[in-house]
């Protein structure tokens, strides 16, 4: 390394006084980094391709590989020792165990494969990036951050999304790993202020809903530019973009996104995964050390000492309880509905039965909450944990959502599993919400709940990645955990008696069975039981562009189609509603004209509501014929009308319909 080279490396902007004394990470590089677009997959052979369908089962076994993949595979076993040796699969066992490339490869079978394998070794190679080392000499002494794991460890706990002004308000004076919590519980408080929109993204901090900027917005700006957008550009885009992995890992919102940047759906799994176990930082006593680390995973030897596992810290104390769940009423959870989320409506004697299962249980504490897609039933989740702690915002591991994806076929998505490349035990959000419920049992007892939600629960088989949890839940025997010696883990644990189950679900083709071993431990509770007007008025009076007549006609197309797909069983939920009014009001201020009210609420119908129905028997006639009729009445194309009359010449003809025939 040249001295010139020494100098350039050795002046960073990562090592600043925000103007105040206090430290704030630099801006650093201008400029923002691509990759360009990623195409292909891996076609893999018969053999491997069932096999790897065969993860957490036995596809050792032809009948078992035959009976979950409906196809023929000779001599399974064979196939499956010969994949061993390659380290394909793990060794031995009961169950198949995909190993790293095991992962790797079925990963590569996926539409965006190639995308996906590079996704996950870039939040790897993401998550050892530490301000701290020998090459840029970024931070001062006392300052083991990891700025990367840290944006997206936020983002997956924030709704996986962050704004570019709350990585620059809270993250940016972060001086350790562990203050993470502390600035993300902050960051949840002010987004439940109804001023918060007008605040974040703006440079007035009056309200005091987060810290100080770290980087404040220059006065001027380019002609082309708002001095706000110049900071967000120049100074947080860059952070954002190498957290993201130039946008793989972290989009921007656009135009329309708000500021916010978002972890794409398809690679949460691999975010979540990687900001499961907090890295460790490490000291490195020369730039070949920290380069050969960072860039390729690799620890020098006689350095080994650095990368022993160490106990992660405890988790926080859970926040005071208002009361404990023994005490819950319905009139305490209808009071923190109102304070906290005054848009979820549901009736007294859904709320009621809701109250009553929480408790009723023993400690196998499992409620299943059953309802179309969007009816608030994760939302009412954070409702009883408000109740019950009597704040805003609930921080986990006290509780915790946990969004289930339809690839889980075994226990280690909730429960972990050992990663002999990192040598440490990677662990889940559900079982850190279970180390949490354990320690809390033995600190405060039981009156300090921690409360899990299964988000979608059903996308997947539930008796396959559940049935550990099931059967410690039911039998009270430990769940063994094969954690090798990684330290603060337990090898086995019990099901915490103060740990409350929830799992959410929806019915559609995209979605299993719930077999009756699950249904059999659980309250099921139907939460289609909602109230759509109350909600449908106070949206309605909110709106900025319609008149009183333009809103009573909105109210009444769109509570007459909800009251008759409601009798059919098919009623759409509150977030179909919302959208439908907001889209209703925008189209009224925007369009100058061109679309009508009713030809805004015709869309809409075609767009949010009858792309979803379809249905088969003579049952179905008659909410039809009514739907026809109410959607007869509006003005102009009429579009939705037309689409409900074709449905209807398809239930005569073929004694069932779908809105995509």
């Amino acid at each position: 390394m040249t001295r010139e080279d020494e100098t350039e490396i050795a002046s960073p902007e990562h090592q600043q006084d925000a103007g105040n004394g206090t430290f704030r990470w630099g801006a650093g590089d201008r400029d923002s980094v691509n990759f360009g677009e990623f195409s292909g997959k891996l076609t893999p052979t018969a053999q491997l391709e069932t096999l790897l369908k065969m993860e957490g089962l036995n596809g050792r076994s032809d009948e078992e590989v035959k009976k979950h993949t409906g196809r023929e595979l000779s001599r399974a076993r064979r196939w499956h020792k010969i994949f061993e040796r390659m380290g394909v699969f793990y060794p031995g066992g009961e169950v198949t165990r995909l190993g790293r490339l095991g992962r790797m490869l079925k990963d590569a079978t996926e539409p965006n494969g190639l995308e996906r394998l590079i996704a996950r070794e870039a939040a790897n190679l993401l998550m050892r990036y530490q301000l701290d080392n020998p090459v840029e000499r970024a931070a001062p002494q006392g300052v083991d951050v990891h700025p990367y794991y840290l944006i997206l460890a936020a983002a997956s706990r924030l709704d996986w999304k962050i704004h570019w002004d709350e990585v620059n308000r809270e993250l940016m004076h972060l001086r350790s790993d562990d203050q993470l919590d502390v600035a993300v519980a902050r960051i949840a408080a002010a987004r439940v202020d109804p001023n918060y929109g007008a605040f974040i993204g703006r440079s007035s901090n009056e309200a005091g809903l987060l810290s100080a900027r770290a980087h404040g917005a220059e006065a001027t700006a380019p002609d082309n530019k708002t001095p706000e957008g110049q900071l967000r550009d120049q100074k947080l885009t860059p952070w954002l973009k190498r957290a993201g992995f130039g946008e793989m890992l972290l989009e921007a919102g656009g135009t329309g996104g708000g500021g916010y940047w978002t972890v794409p759906q398809d690679k949460r799994d691999i975010v979540g995964a990687a900001v499961s176990v907090p890295p460790v930082y490490k000291h490195f006593s020369s730039v070949p050390d920290w380069i050969a680390w960072f860039c390729e995973g690799v620890i020098t030897p006689g350095d080994e000492k650095q990368v022993e596992n160490v106990p992660p810290p405890p988790p926080p104390p859970p926040p005071a309880v208002k009361l404990e769940i023994s005490n819950l009423s319905l009139a305490v959870l209808k009071e923190a509905i109102a304070t906290y989320d005054p848009d979820l409506e549901y009736s007294d004697a859904l709320l009621a039965s809701v109250v009553a299962a929480l408790r009723a249980g023993d400690g196998r504490n499992f409620i299943v909450l059953r309802g179309v897609s969007g009816t608030g039933k994760t939302r009412l989740v954070t409702a009883i944990a408000r109740a019950i702690y009597g704040a805003a915002v609930v921080p986990q591991p006290y509780l915790t959502i946990v969004e289930v994806r339809p690839d889980w076929t075994d226990g280690s998505y909730l429960l972990g599993h050992y990663d002999p490349i990192s040598q440490h035990y990677v662990r889940p959000k559900f079982l850190n919400a279970m180390l949490a419920a354990d320690s809390a049992l033995a600190t405060f007892g039981p009156v300090a709940p921690v409360l899990v939600c299964l988000d979608e629960m059903n996308l997947a088989r539930v008796e396959f990645y559940l049935s550990d949890c099931l059967s410690a839940m039911e039998s009270g025997s430990p769940m063994e955990l094969e954690t090798r010696g990684d330290s603060g883990l337990p090898t086995a644990l019990r099901w915490p008696p103060n740990l409350y189950l929830f799992g959410t679900i929806n019915i559609d083709e995209s979605t299993m069975r719930i077999s009756d071993k699950v249904l059999d431990r659980a309250q099921v509770i139907d939460t289609s039981d909602i109230m759509i007007q109350p909600a449908l008025e106070r949206w309605l009076a909110e709106s900025n562009a319609l008149d009183i007549a333009e809103r009573q006609r909105t109210a009444e197309i769109i509570s007459g189609a909800w009251n008759l797909l409601n009798m059919a069983g098919m009623p759409f939920g509150f977030r179909v509603a919302k959208a439908i009014v907001r889209f209703v009001d925008e189209a009224k201020a925007s369009s100058g004209g061109a679309l009508s009210i009713d030809d805004a609420i015709d869309a809409q119908l075609i767009q949010k509501v009858l792309v979803k129905l379809r249905g088969e028997g003579e049952h179905w006639r008659k909410p039809l014929d009514d739907l026809s009729k109410l959607l007869g009445g509006l003005s102009g194309a009429q579009r939705s009308y037309q689409a409900v009359k074709r449905m209807q010449g398809d239930l005569d003809r073929l004694g069932s319909f779908e809105f995509w025939n």
